[in-house]
Formats: C-alpha cells, structure tokens, sequence
C-alpha cells in the first residue's frame, strides 16, 4: 500500500447524518479516481463488533457477507443497505466495520488497525454563527488523528485532485508539510500552488510609530520568500513544477478561500502543529472559518506525519 498516498485507503466515520454522507461520497469519488479503498466505520451500542464487505463494482467479496448481515440488528442493517446504495456503482473496494468504542474513538482505532492513510469527516456550515464548530466528534478527530484528514462541507464533493493549494507560513512546520505536498503531486501528477497569506488587518496603536506597522509588514513578506523560496528548492530537486504566491488580506481563510476559487482548487492543504502536549490547526483560530468557507475539501496534515515523511526522504537521498 502506498502509505504516503492519503487516497490509498481512507477510513469514514458513518451513521445517519448529512455530515457523513458527505464524507462519504467525497472518500469514495477519490478512493475510485485515485484507485484507492474505503473502509466506512459505524460505532454501535451493540456489544458485538463486526466487519463485512459492502457489494461494488470494486470486485466480488471475499466472503458471503449474507449470514453475517441476518445477525445484525435492524439499525445497523439499515445503515448498511444505505451504504451500499452510495457505493454500489463505484470500481472501489470497500468494507464495513462495526465499532463497538465511542465515536472518535472508534474511528480512530479503526485507522490505526487499518494502517488507513486518511480520515473523511463532512461539515455543514451554519449561516449566522461567525465560529464555525465542526463538532465534538469531528474536532476530536481533527485533534488526535495521526494522518491527515479531509474536510469536506456539504455541496463541496470532488471528484478527483487534480489542483492543489498550499497554504504555509513561516513556522518550522511548514517546511516538513512541503514534503506531503510534494508526495502527492508526485504521486498523482496534480499541480500545486504554494501560498502564504499575510494578515494585513493588524494596525499598531494610535501612540505607537506608524513606521512599525511597516517594518512589521516587511518582515512578514521578507519570511513568506523565504518559505516559498525552500518550497521551490525541495521541488526543483524531485523534478516538480511549483506555483508560488504571496497575498495579503483582512483574513487568512478569506485569502485563501478565494485564491482556491480563483486557480478553481480541488482540495486546500494545511497543516497543524505541536503546541503543549495537543496538535491543533496551524491557522489557529482561522481553520476553523477555512472549513467553513471553502468550496473543496481541505486537508489537515499532522506534522509528524509530514516530518517522518521528510525523514524518509532526506535517508533516501543519503543513500542514493
């Protein structure tokens, strides 16, 4: 399995919501484009854990999964001949697992016994609320998980990647999400655009010299060079072509949101980083409006799973 494709073999947490339905298709159009497998995990009340093989045009089950379905409860039934009429005309393996832990949980424990190479969770945005919560269970998943996950809001679904937008700043970090970035144009021949978004709206106060606020600004422009500039290195040396972009704007997220637009982005790529003992977002408070706002999937790359990426890379080029 290729472990460093996030499509390769996507893990979706299912119940009856619109959130995961959307996950759902999003995981599944990318699984097939991308010749990738989903395994769909429903937690249940029910003591007894159980996986099965959903029919597609994936290819015959490895078993007959009928006695197995004739011990299932009507819930879990239900939520199988609804998975298996989202996925029955797809060219793409996939399994059901029945989890018997709590929701975030089971999810992510069902990730790590199917060494999955991403998480899919759906949002929905809720017009009038300036914070957007993705939910306990969502945001749970965001925080522990330890591949990235792809966010996607309802009437978002992609078919494939084909475009790409980067979003770095000027931490540590980004330079190790560059890594991920560059594994997947390599990996599916998609075209990056590389963007670090300056936030303009800052105003130094009225006693304070207005000059500051400029060398400020000059210093935040001099840094996202300098982190675009490392970007284009680490590409030139694999033999990838790479957009580079500087903007500035009141809003990260709105900056980013309508970059996406404009190159017309199949998915938005961030990253989060280590603060304390927990990883969170690396836009801070501004993921959160990113997810909302955007019209593609974004995905939230942990940095340890982009510097193990690096890691193996730099050992490769030792090597060579």
């Amino acid at each position: 399995m290729r472990t460093h494709d996030p499509f390769a073999r996507i893990v979706v947490g299912l119940d009856r919501s619109v959130a995961s339905e959307t996950a759902l298709r999003q995981a599944v159009a990318l699984a097939e484009k991308h010749r990738g497998a989903i395994v769909a995990v429903h937690v249940s009340d029910s003591p007894t854990p159980a996986i099965v093989p959903v029919p597609s045009k994936g290819g015959p089950p490895p078993f007959d999964p009928r006695p197995l379905l004739r011990s299932l409860d009507a819930e879990r039934r239900e939520v199988f001949d609804t998975l298996s009429q989202l996925v029955e005309h797809y060219a793409v393996p996939v399994w059901m697992e029945i989890a018997t832990d709590g929701a975030a949980s089971g999810i992510l424990d069902a990730a790590r016994r199917w060494r999955a190479t991403s998480i899919a969770v759906g949002t929905h945005a809720r017009s009038g609320i300036a914070r957007f919560a993705v939910g306990s269970v969502a945001e749970d998943v965001l925080r522990r998980a330890t591949v990235p996950v792809i966010v996607t809001r309802a009437n978002s679904v992609r078919r494939s990647v084909r475009r790409v937008l980067v979003g770095v700043d000027a931490a540590e970090h980004s330079h190790s999400i560059t890594e991920f970035a560059l594994a997947l144009a390599h990996e599916h021949d998609v075209a990056l655009r590389f963007c670090t978004a300056i936030d303009t709206s800052s105003e130094p106060d009225s006693g304070v010299d207005a000059s500051f606020g400029t060398t400020l600004l000059s210093g935040q422009r001099t840094e996202a060079l300098a982190t675009l500039d490392m970007a284009r290195y680490e590409a030139a040396r694999r033999g990838i072509r790479l957009e580079t972009e500087i903007a500035e704007g009141d809003e990260a997220d709105v900056t980013l949101c309508e970059i996406a637009r404009r190159i017309d982005a199949d998915a938005i790529v961030v990253g989060k980083h280590q603060r304390g003992d927990l990883e969170w977002l690396f836009l801070g408070g501004t993921a959160d409006a990113l997810i909302r706002r955007a019209d593609c999937p974004v995905m939230v790359v942990p940095t340890r799973l982009a510097r193990a990426l690096h890691s193996v890379r730099e050992r490769r080029t030792v090597s060579a």
